[in-house]
């Protein structure tokens, strides 16, 4: 280096320059300007050795003729053990935005594959850290919560509406869901805890326009004096305006949060939107789905008649 009047900078100079892929310009191909990459990448030790540094002495001098390149290893500068045993360690960090549970199941698909095809059989993979383990937790909880709670809320109304209208009415908590679902994913909404969390709130709002369609059917039905495929398109037709208007009204506070700005309003965009949709989905419920259920099944009282001696 002292006799070429090469010093370390110039060496550092010279690596950094190569072990590129740079651009060569473009080519006209099928009426498309297409760009023409040229690769410098490193395939061998040897294109190491024989890269060319500039001398100040004008002669051409290779990297092998200053220096000994040795295709090794880093020096070791942290440890991994598991189980009293040194473990090379890979950490996987899930992409923001991305489904948490999914890319578990995904990697661990992808180990399971490889030990078949690619992984020596006496190699042996553990995971450790796996935070998908709590969230599936936490998801199973609020999810069992929604059932509870579905189940609560129909107990409920048979005390006050009996057995046939409360279940009449307590479907059409999982079939305003069923609707939700079919549209989320087409808006880019995934299951999470957010999405689940605006179902919970929802669970007593859902049925408030189920309650007041299929009470009016049962008032104009009116044990059975008059015919139930006529009470209830007439029920549905009486209380339409104010039924929805009570959803609209329910719906406005939620239309603001859906365009809540920032980080937060990012996180908290799903529960606004996922509301809107259910609650929305409730009236279709309410106009076309209860009726059906009313005219197929709903029954009149049987009258009793009580005797004077």
């Amino acid at each position: 280096m002292h006799a070429a009047k090469l010093s370390m900078t110039d060496i550092e100079r010279a690596i950094a320059s190569e072990n590129l892929i740079i651009s060569g310009g473009s080519v006209d191909m099928d009426e498309m300007a297409r760009t023409i990459s040229v690769s410098g990448e490193f395939s061998d030790i040897d294109n190491i050795k024989n890269i060319v540094i500039n001398s100040m002495v004008g002669a051409p001098v290779y990297l092998k003729d200053v220096a000994d390149v040795k295709d090794g290893f880093l020096e070791q500068e942290s440890y991994g053990h598991l189980d009293n045993k040194k473990v090379i360690t890979l950490n996987i960090i899930k992409r923001g935005g991305e489904n948490l549970i999914d890319a578990s199941d995904k990697i661990n698909d992808i180990i399971i594959e490889m030990k078949k095809s690619s992984f020596p059989e006496d190699l042996v993979i553990k995971t450790t850290g796996d935070q998908s383990s709590q969230t599936r937790t936490t998801l199973h909880d609020l999810i069992n919560t929604i059932i509870i709670g579905f189940i609560l809320v129909t107990i409920i109304l048979m005390f006050f509406m009996g057995a046939t209208n409360a279940i009449f009415v307590g479907l059409s908590v999982p079939l305003s869901m069923f609707i939700a679902f079919m549209i989320l994913p087409g808006i880019g909404f995934t299951m999470n805890m957010i999405v689940l969390f605006a179902f919970l709130l929802g669970l007593g709002i859902v049925v408030d326009d189920a309650v007041v369609v299929i009470e009016n059917t049962h008032r104009i039905f009116d044990n059975g004096k008059k015919n139930i495929v006529s009470a209830a398109k007439q029920a549905a037709g009486e209380v339409f305006l104010p039924v929805l208007s009570a959803t609209i009204t329910t719906l406005a506070p939620f239309i603001p949060l859906a365009f809540w700005g920032g980080t937060i309003g990012k996180f908290m965009h799903f529960m606004p939107v996922t509301m809107i949709i259910t609650l929305s989905a409730s009236l279709i419920v309410a106009y076309i789905i209860n009726p059906v259920f009313a005219v197929n099944f709903m029954k009149p009282h049987e009258s009793t008649m009580v005797k004077k001696s």
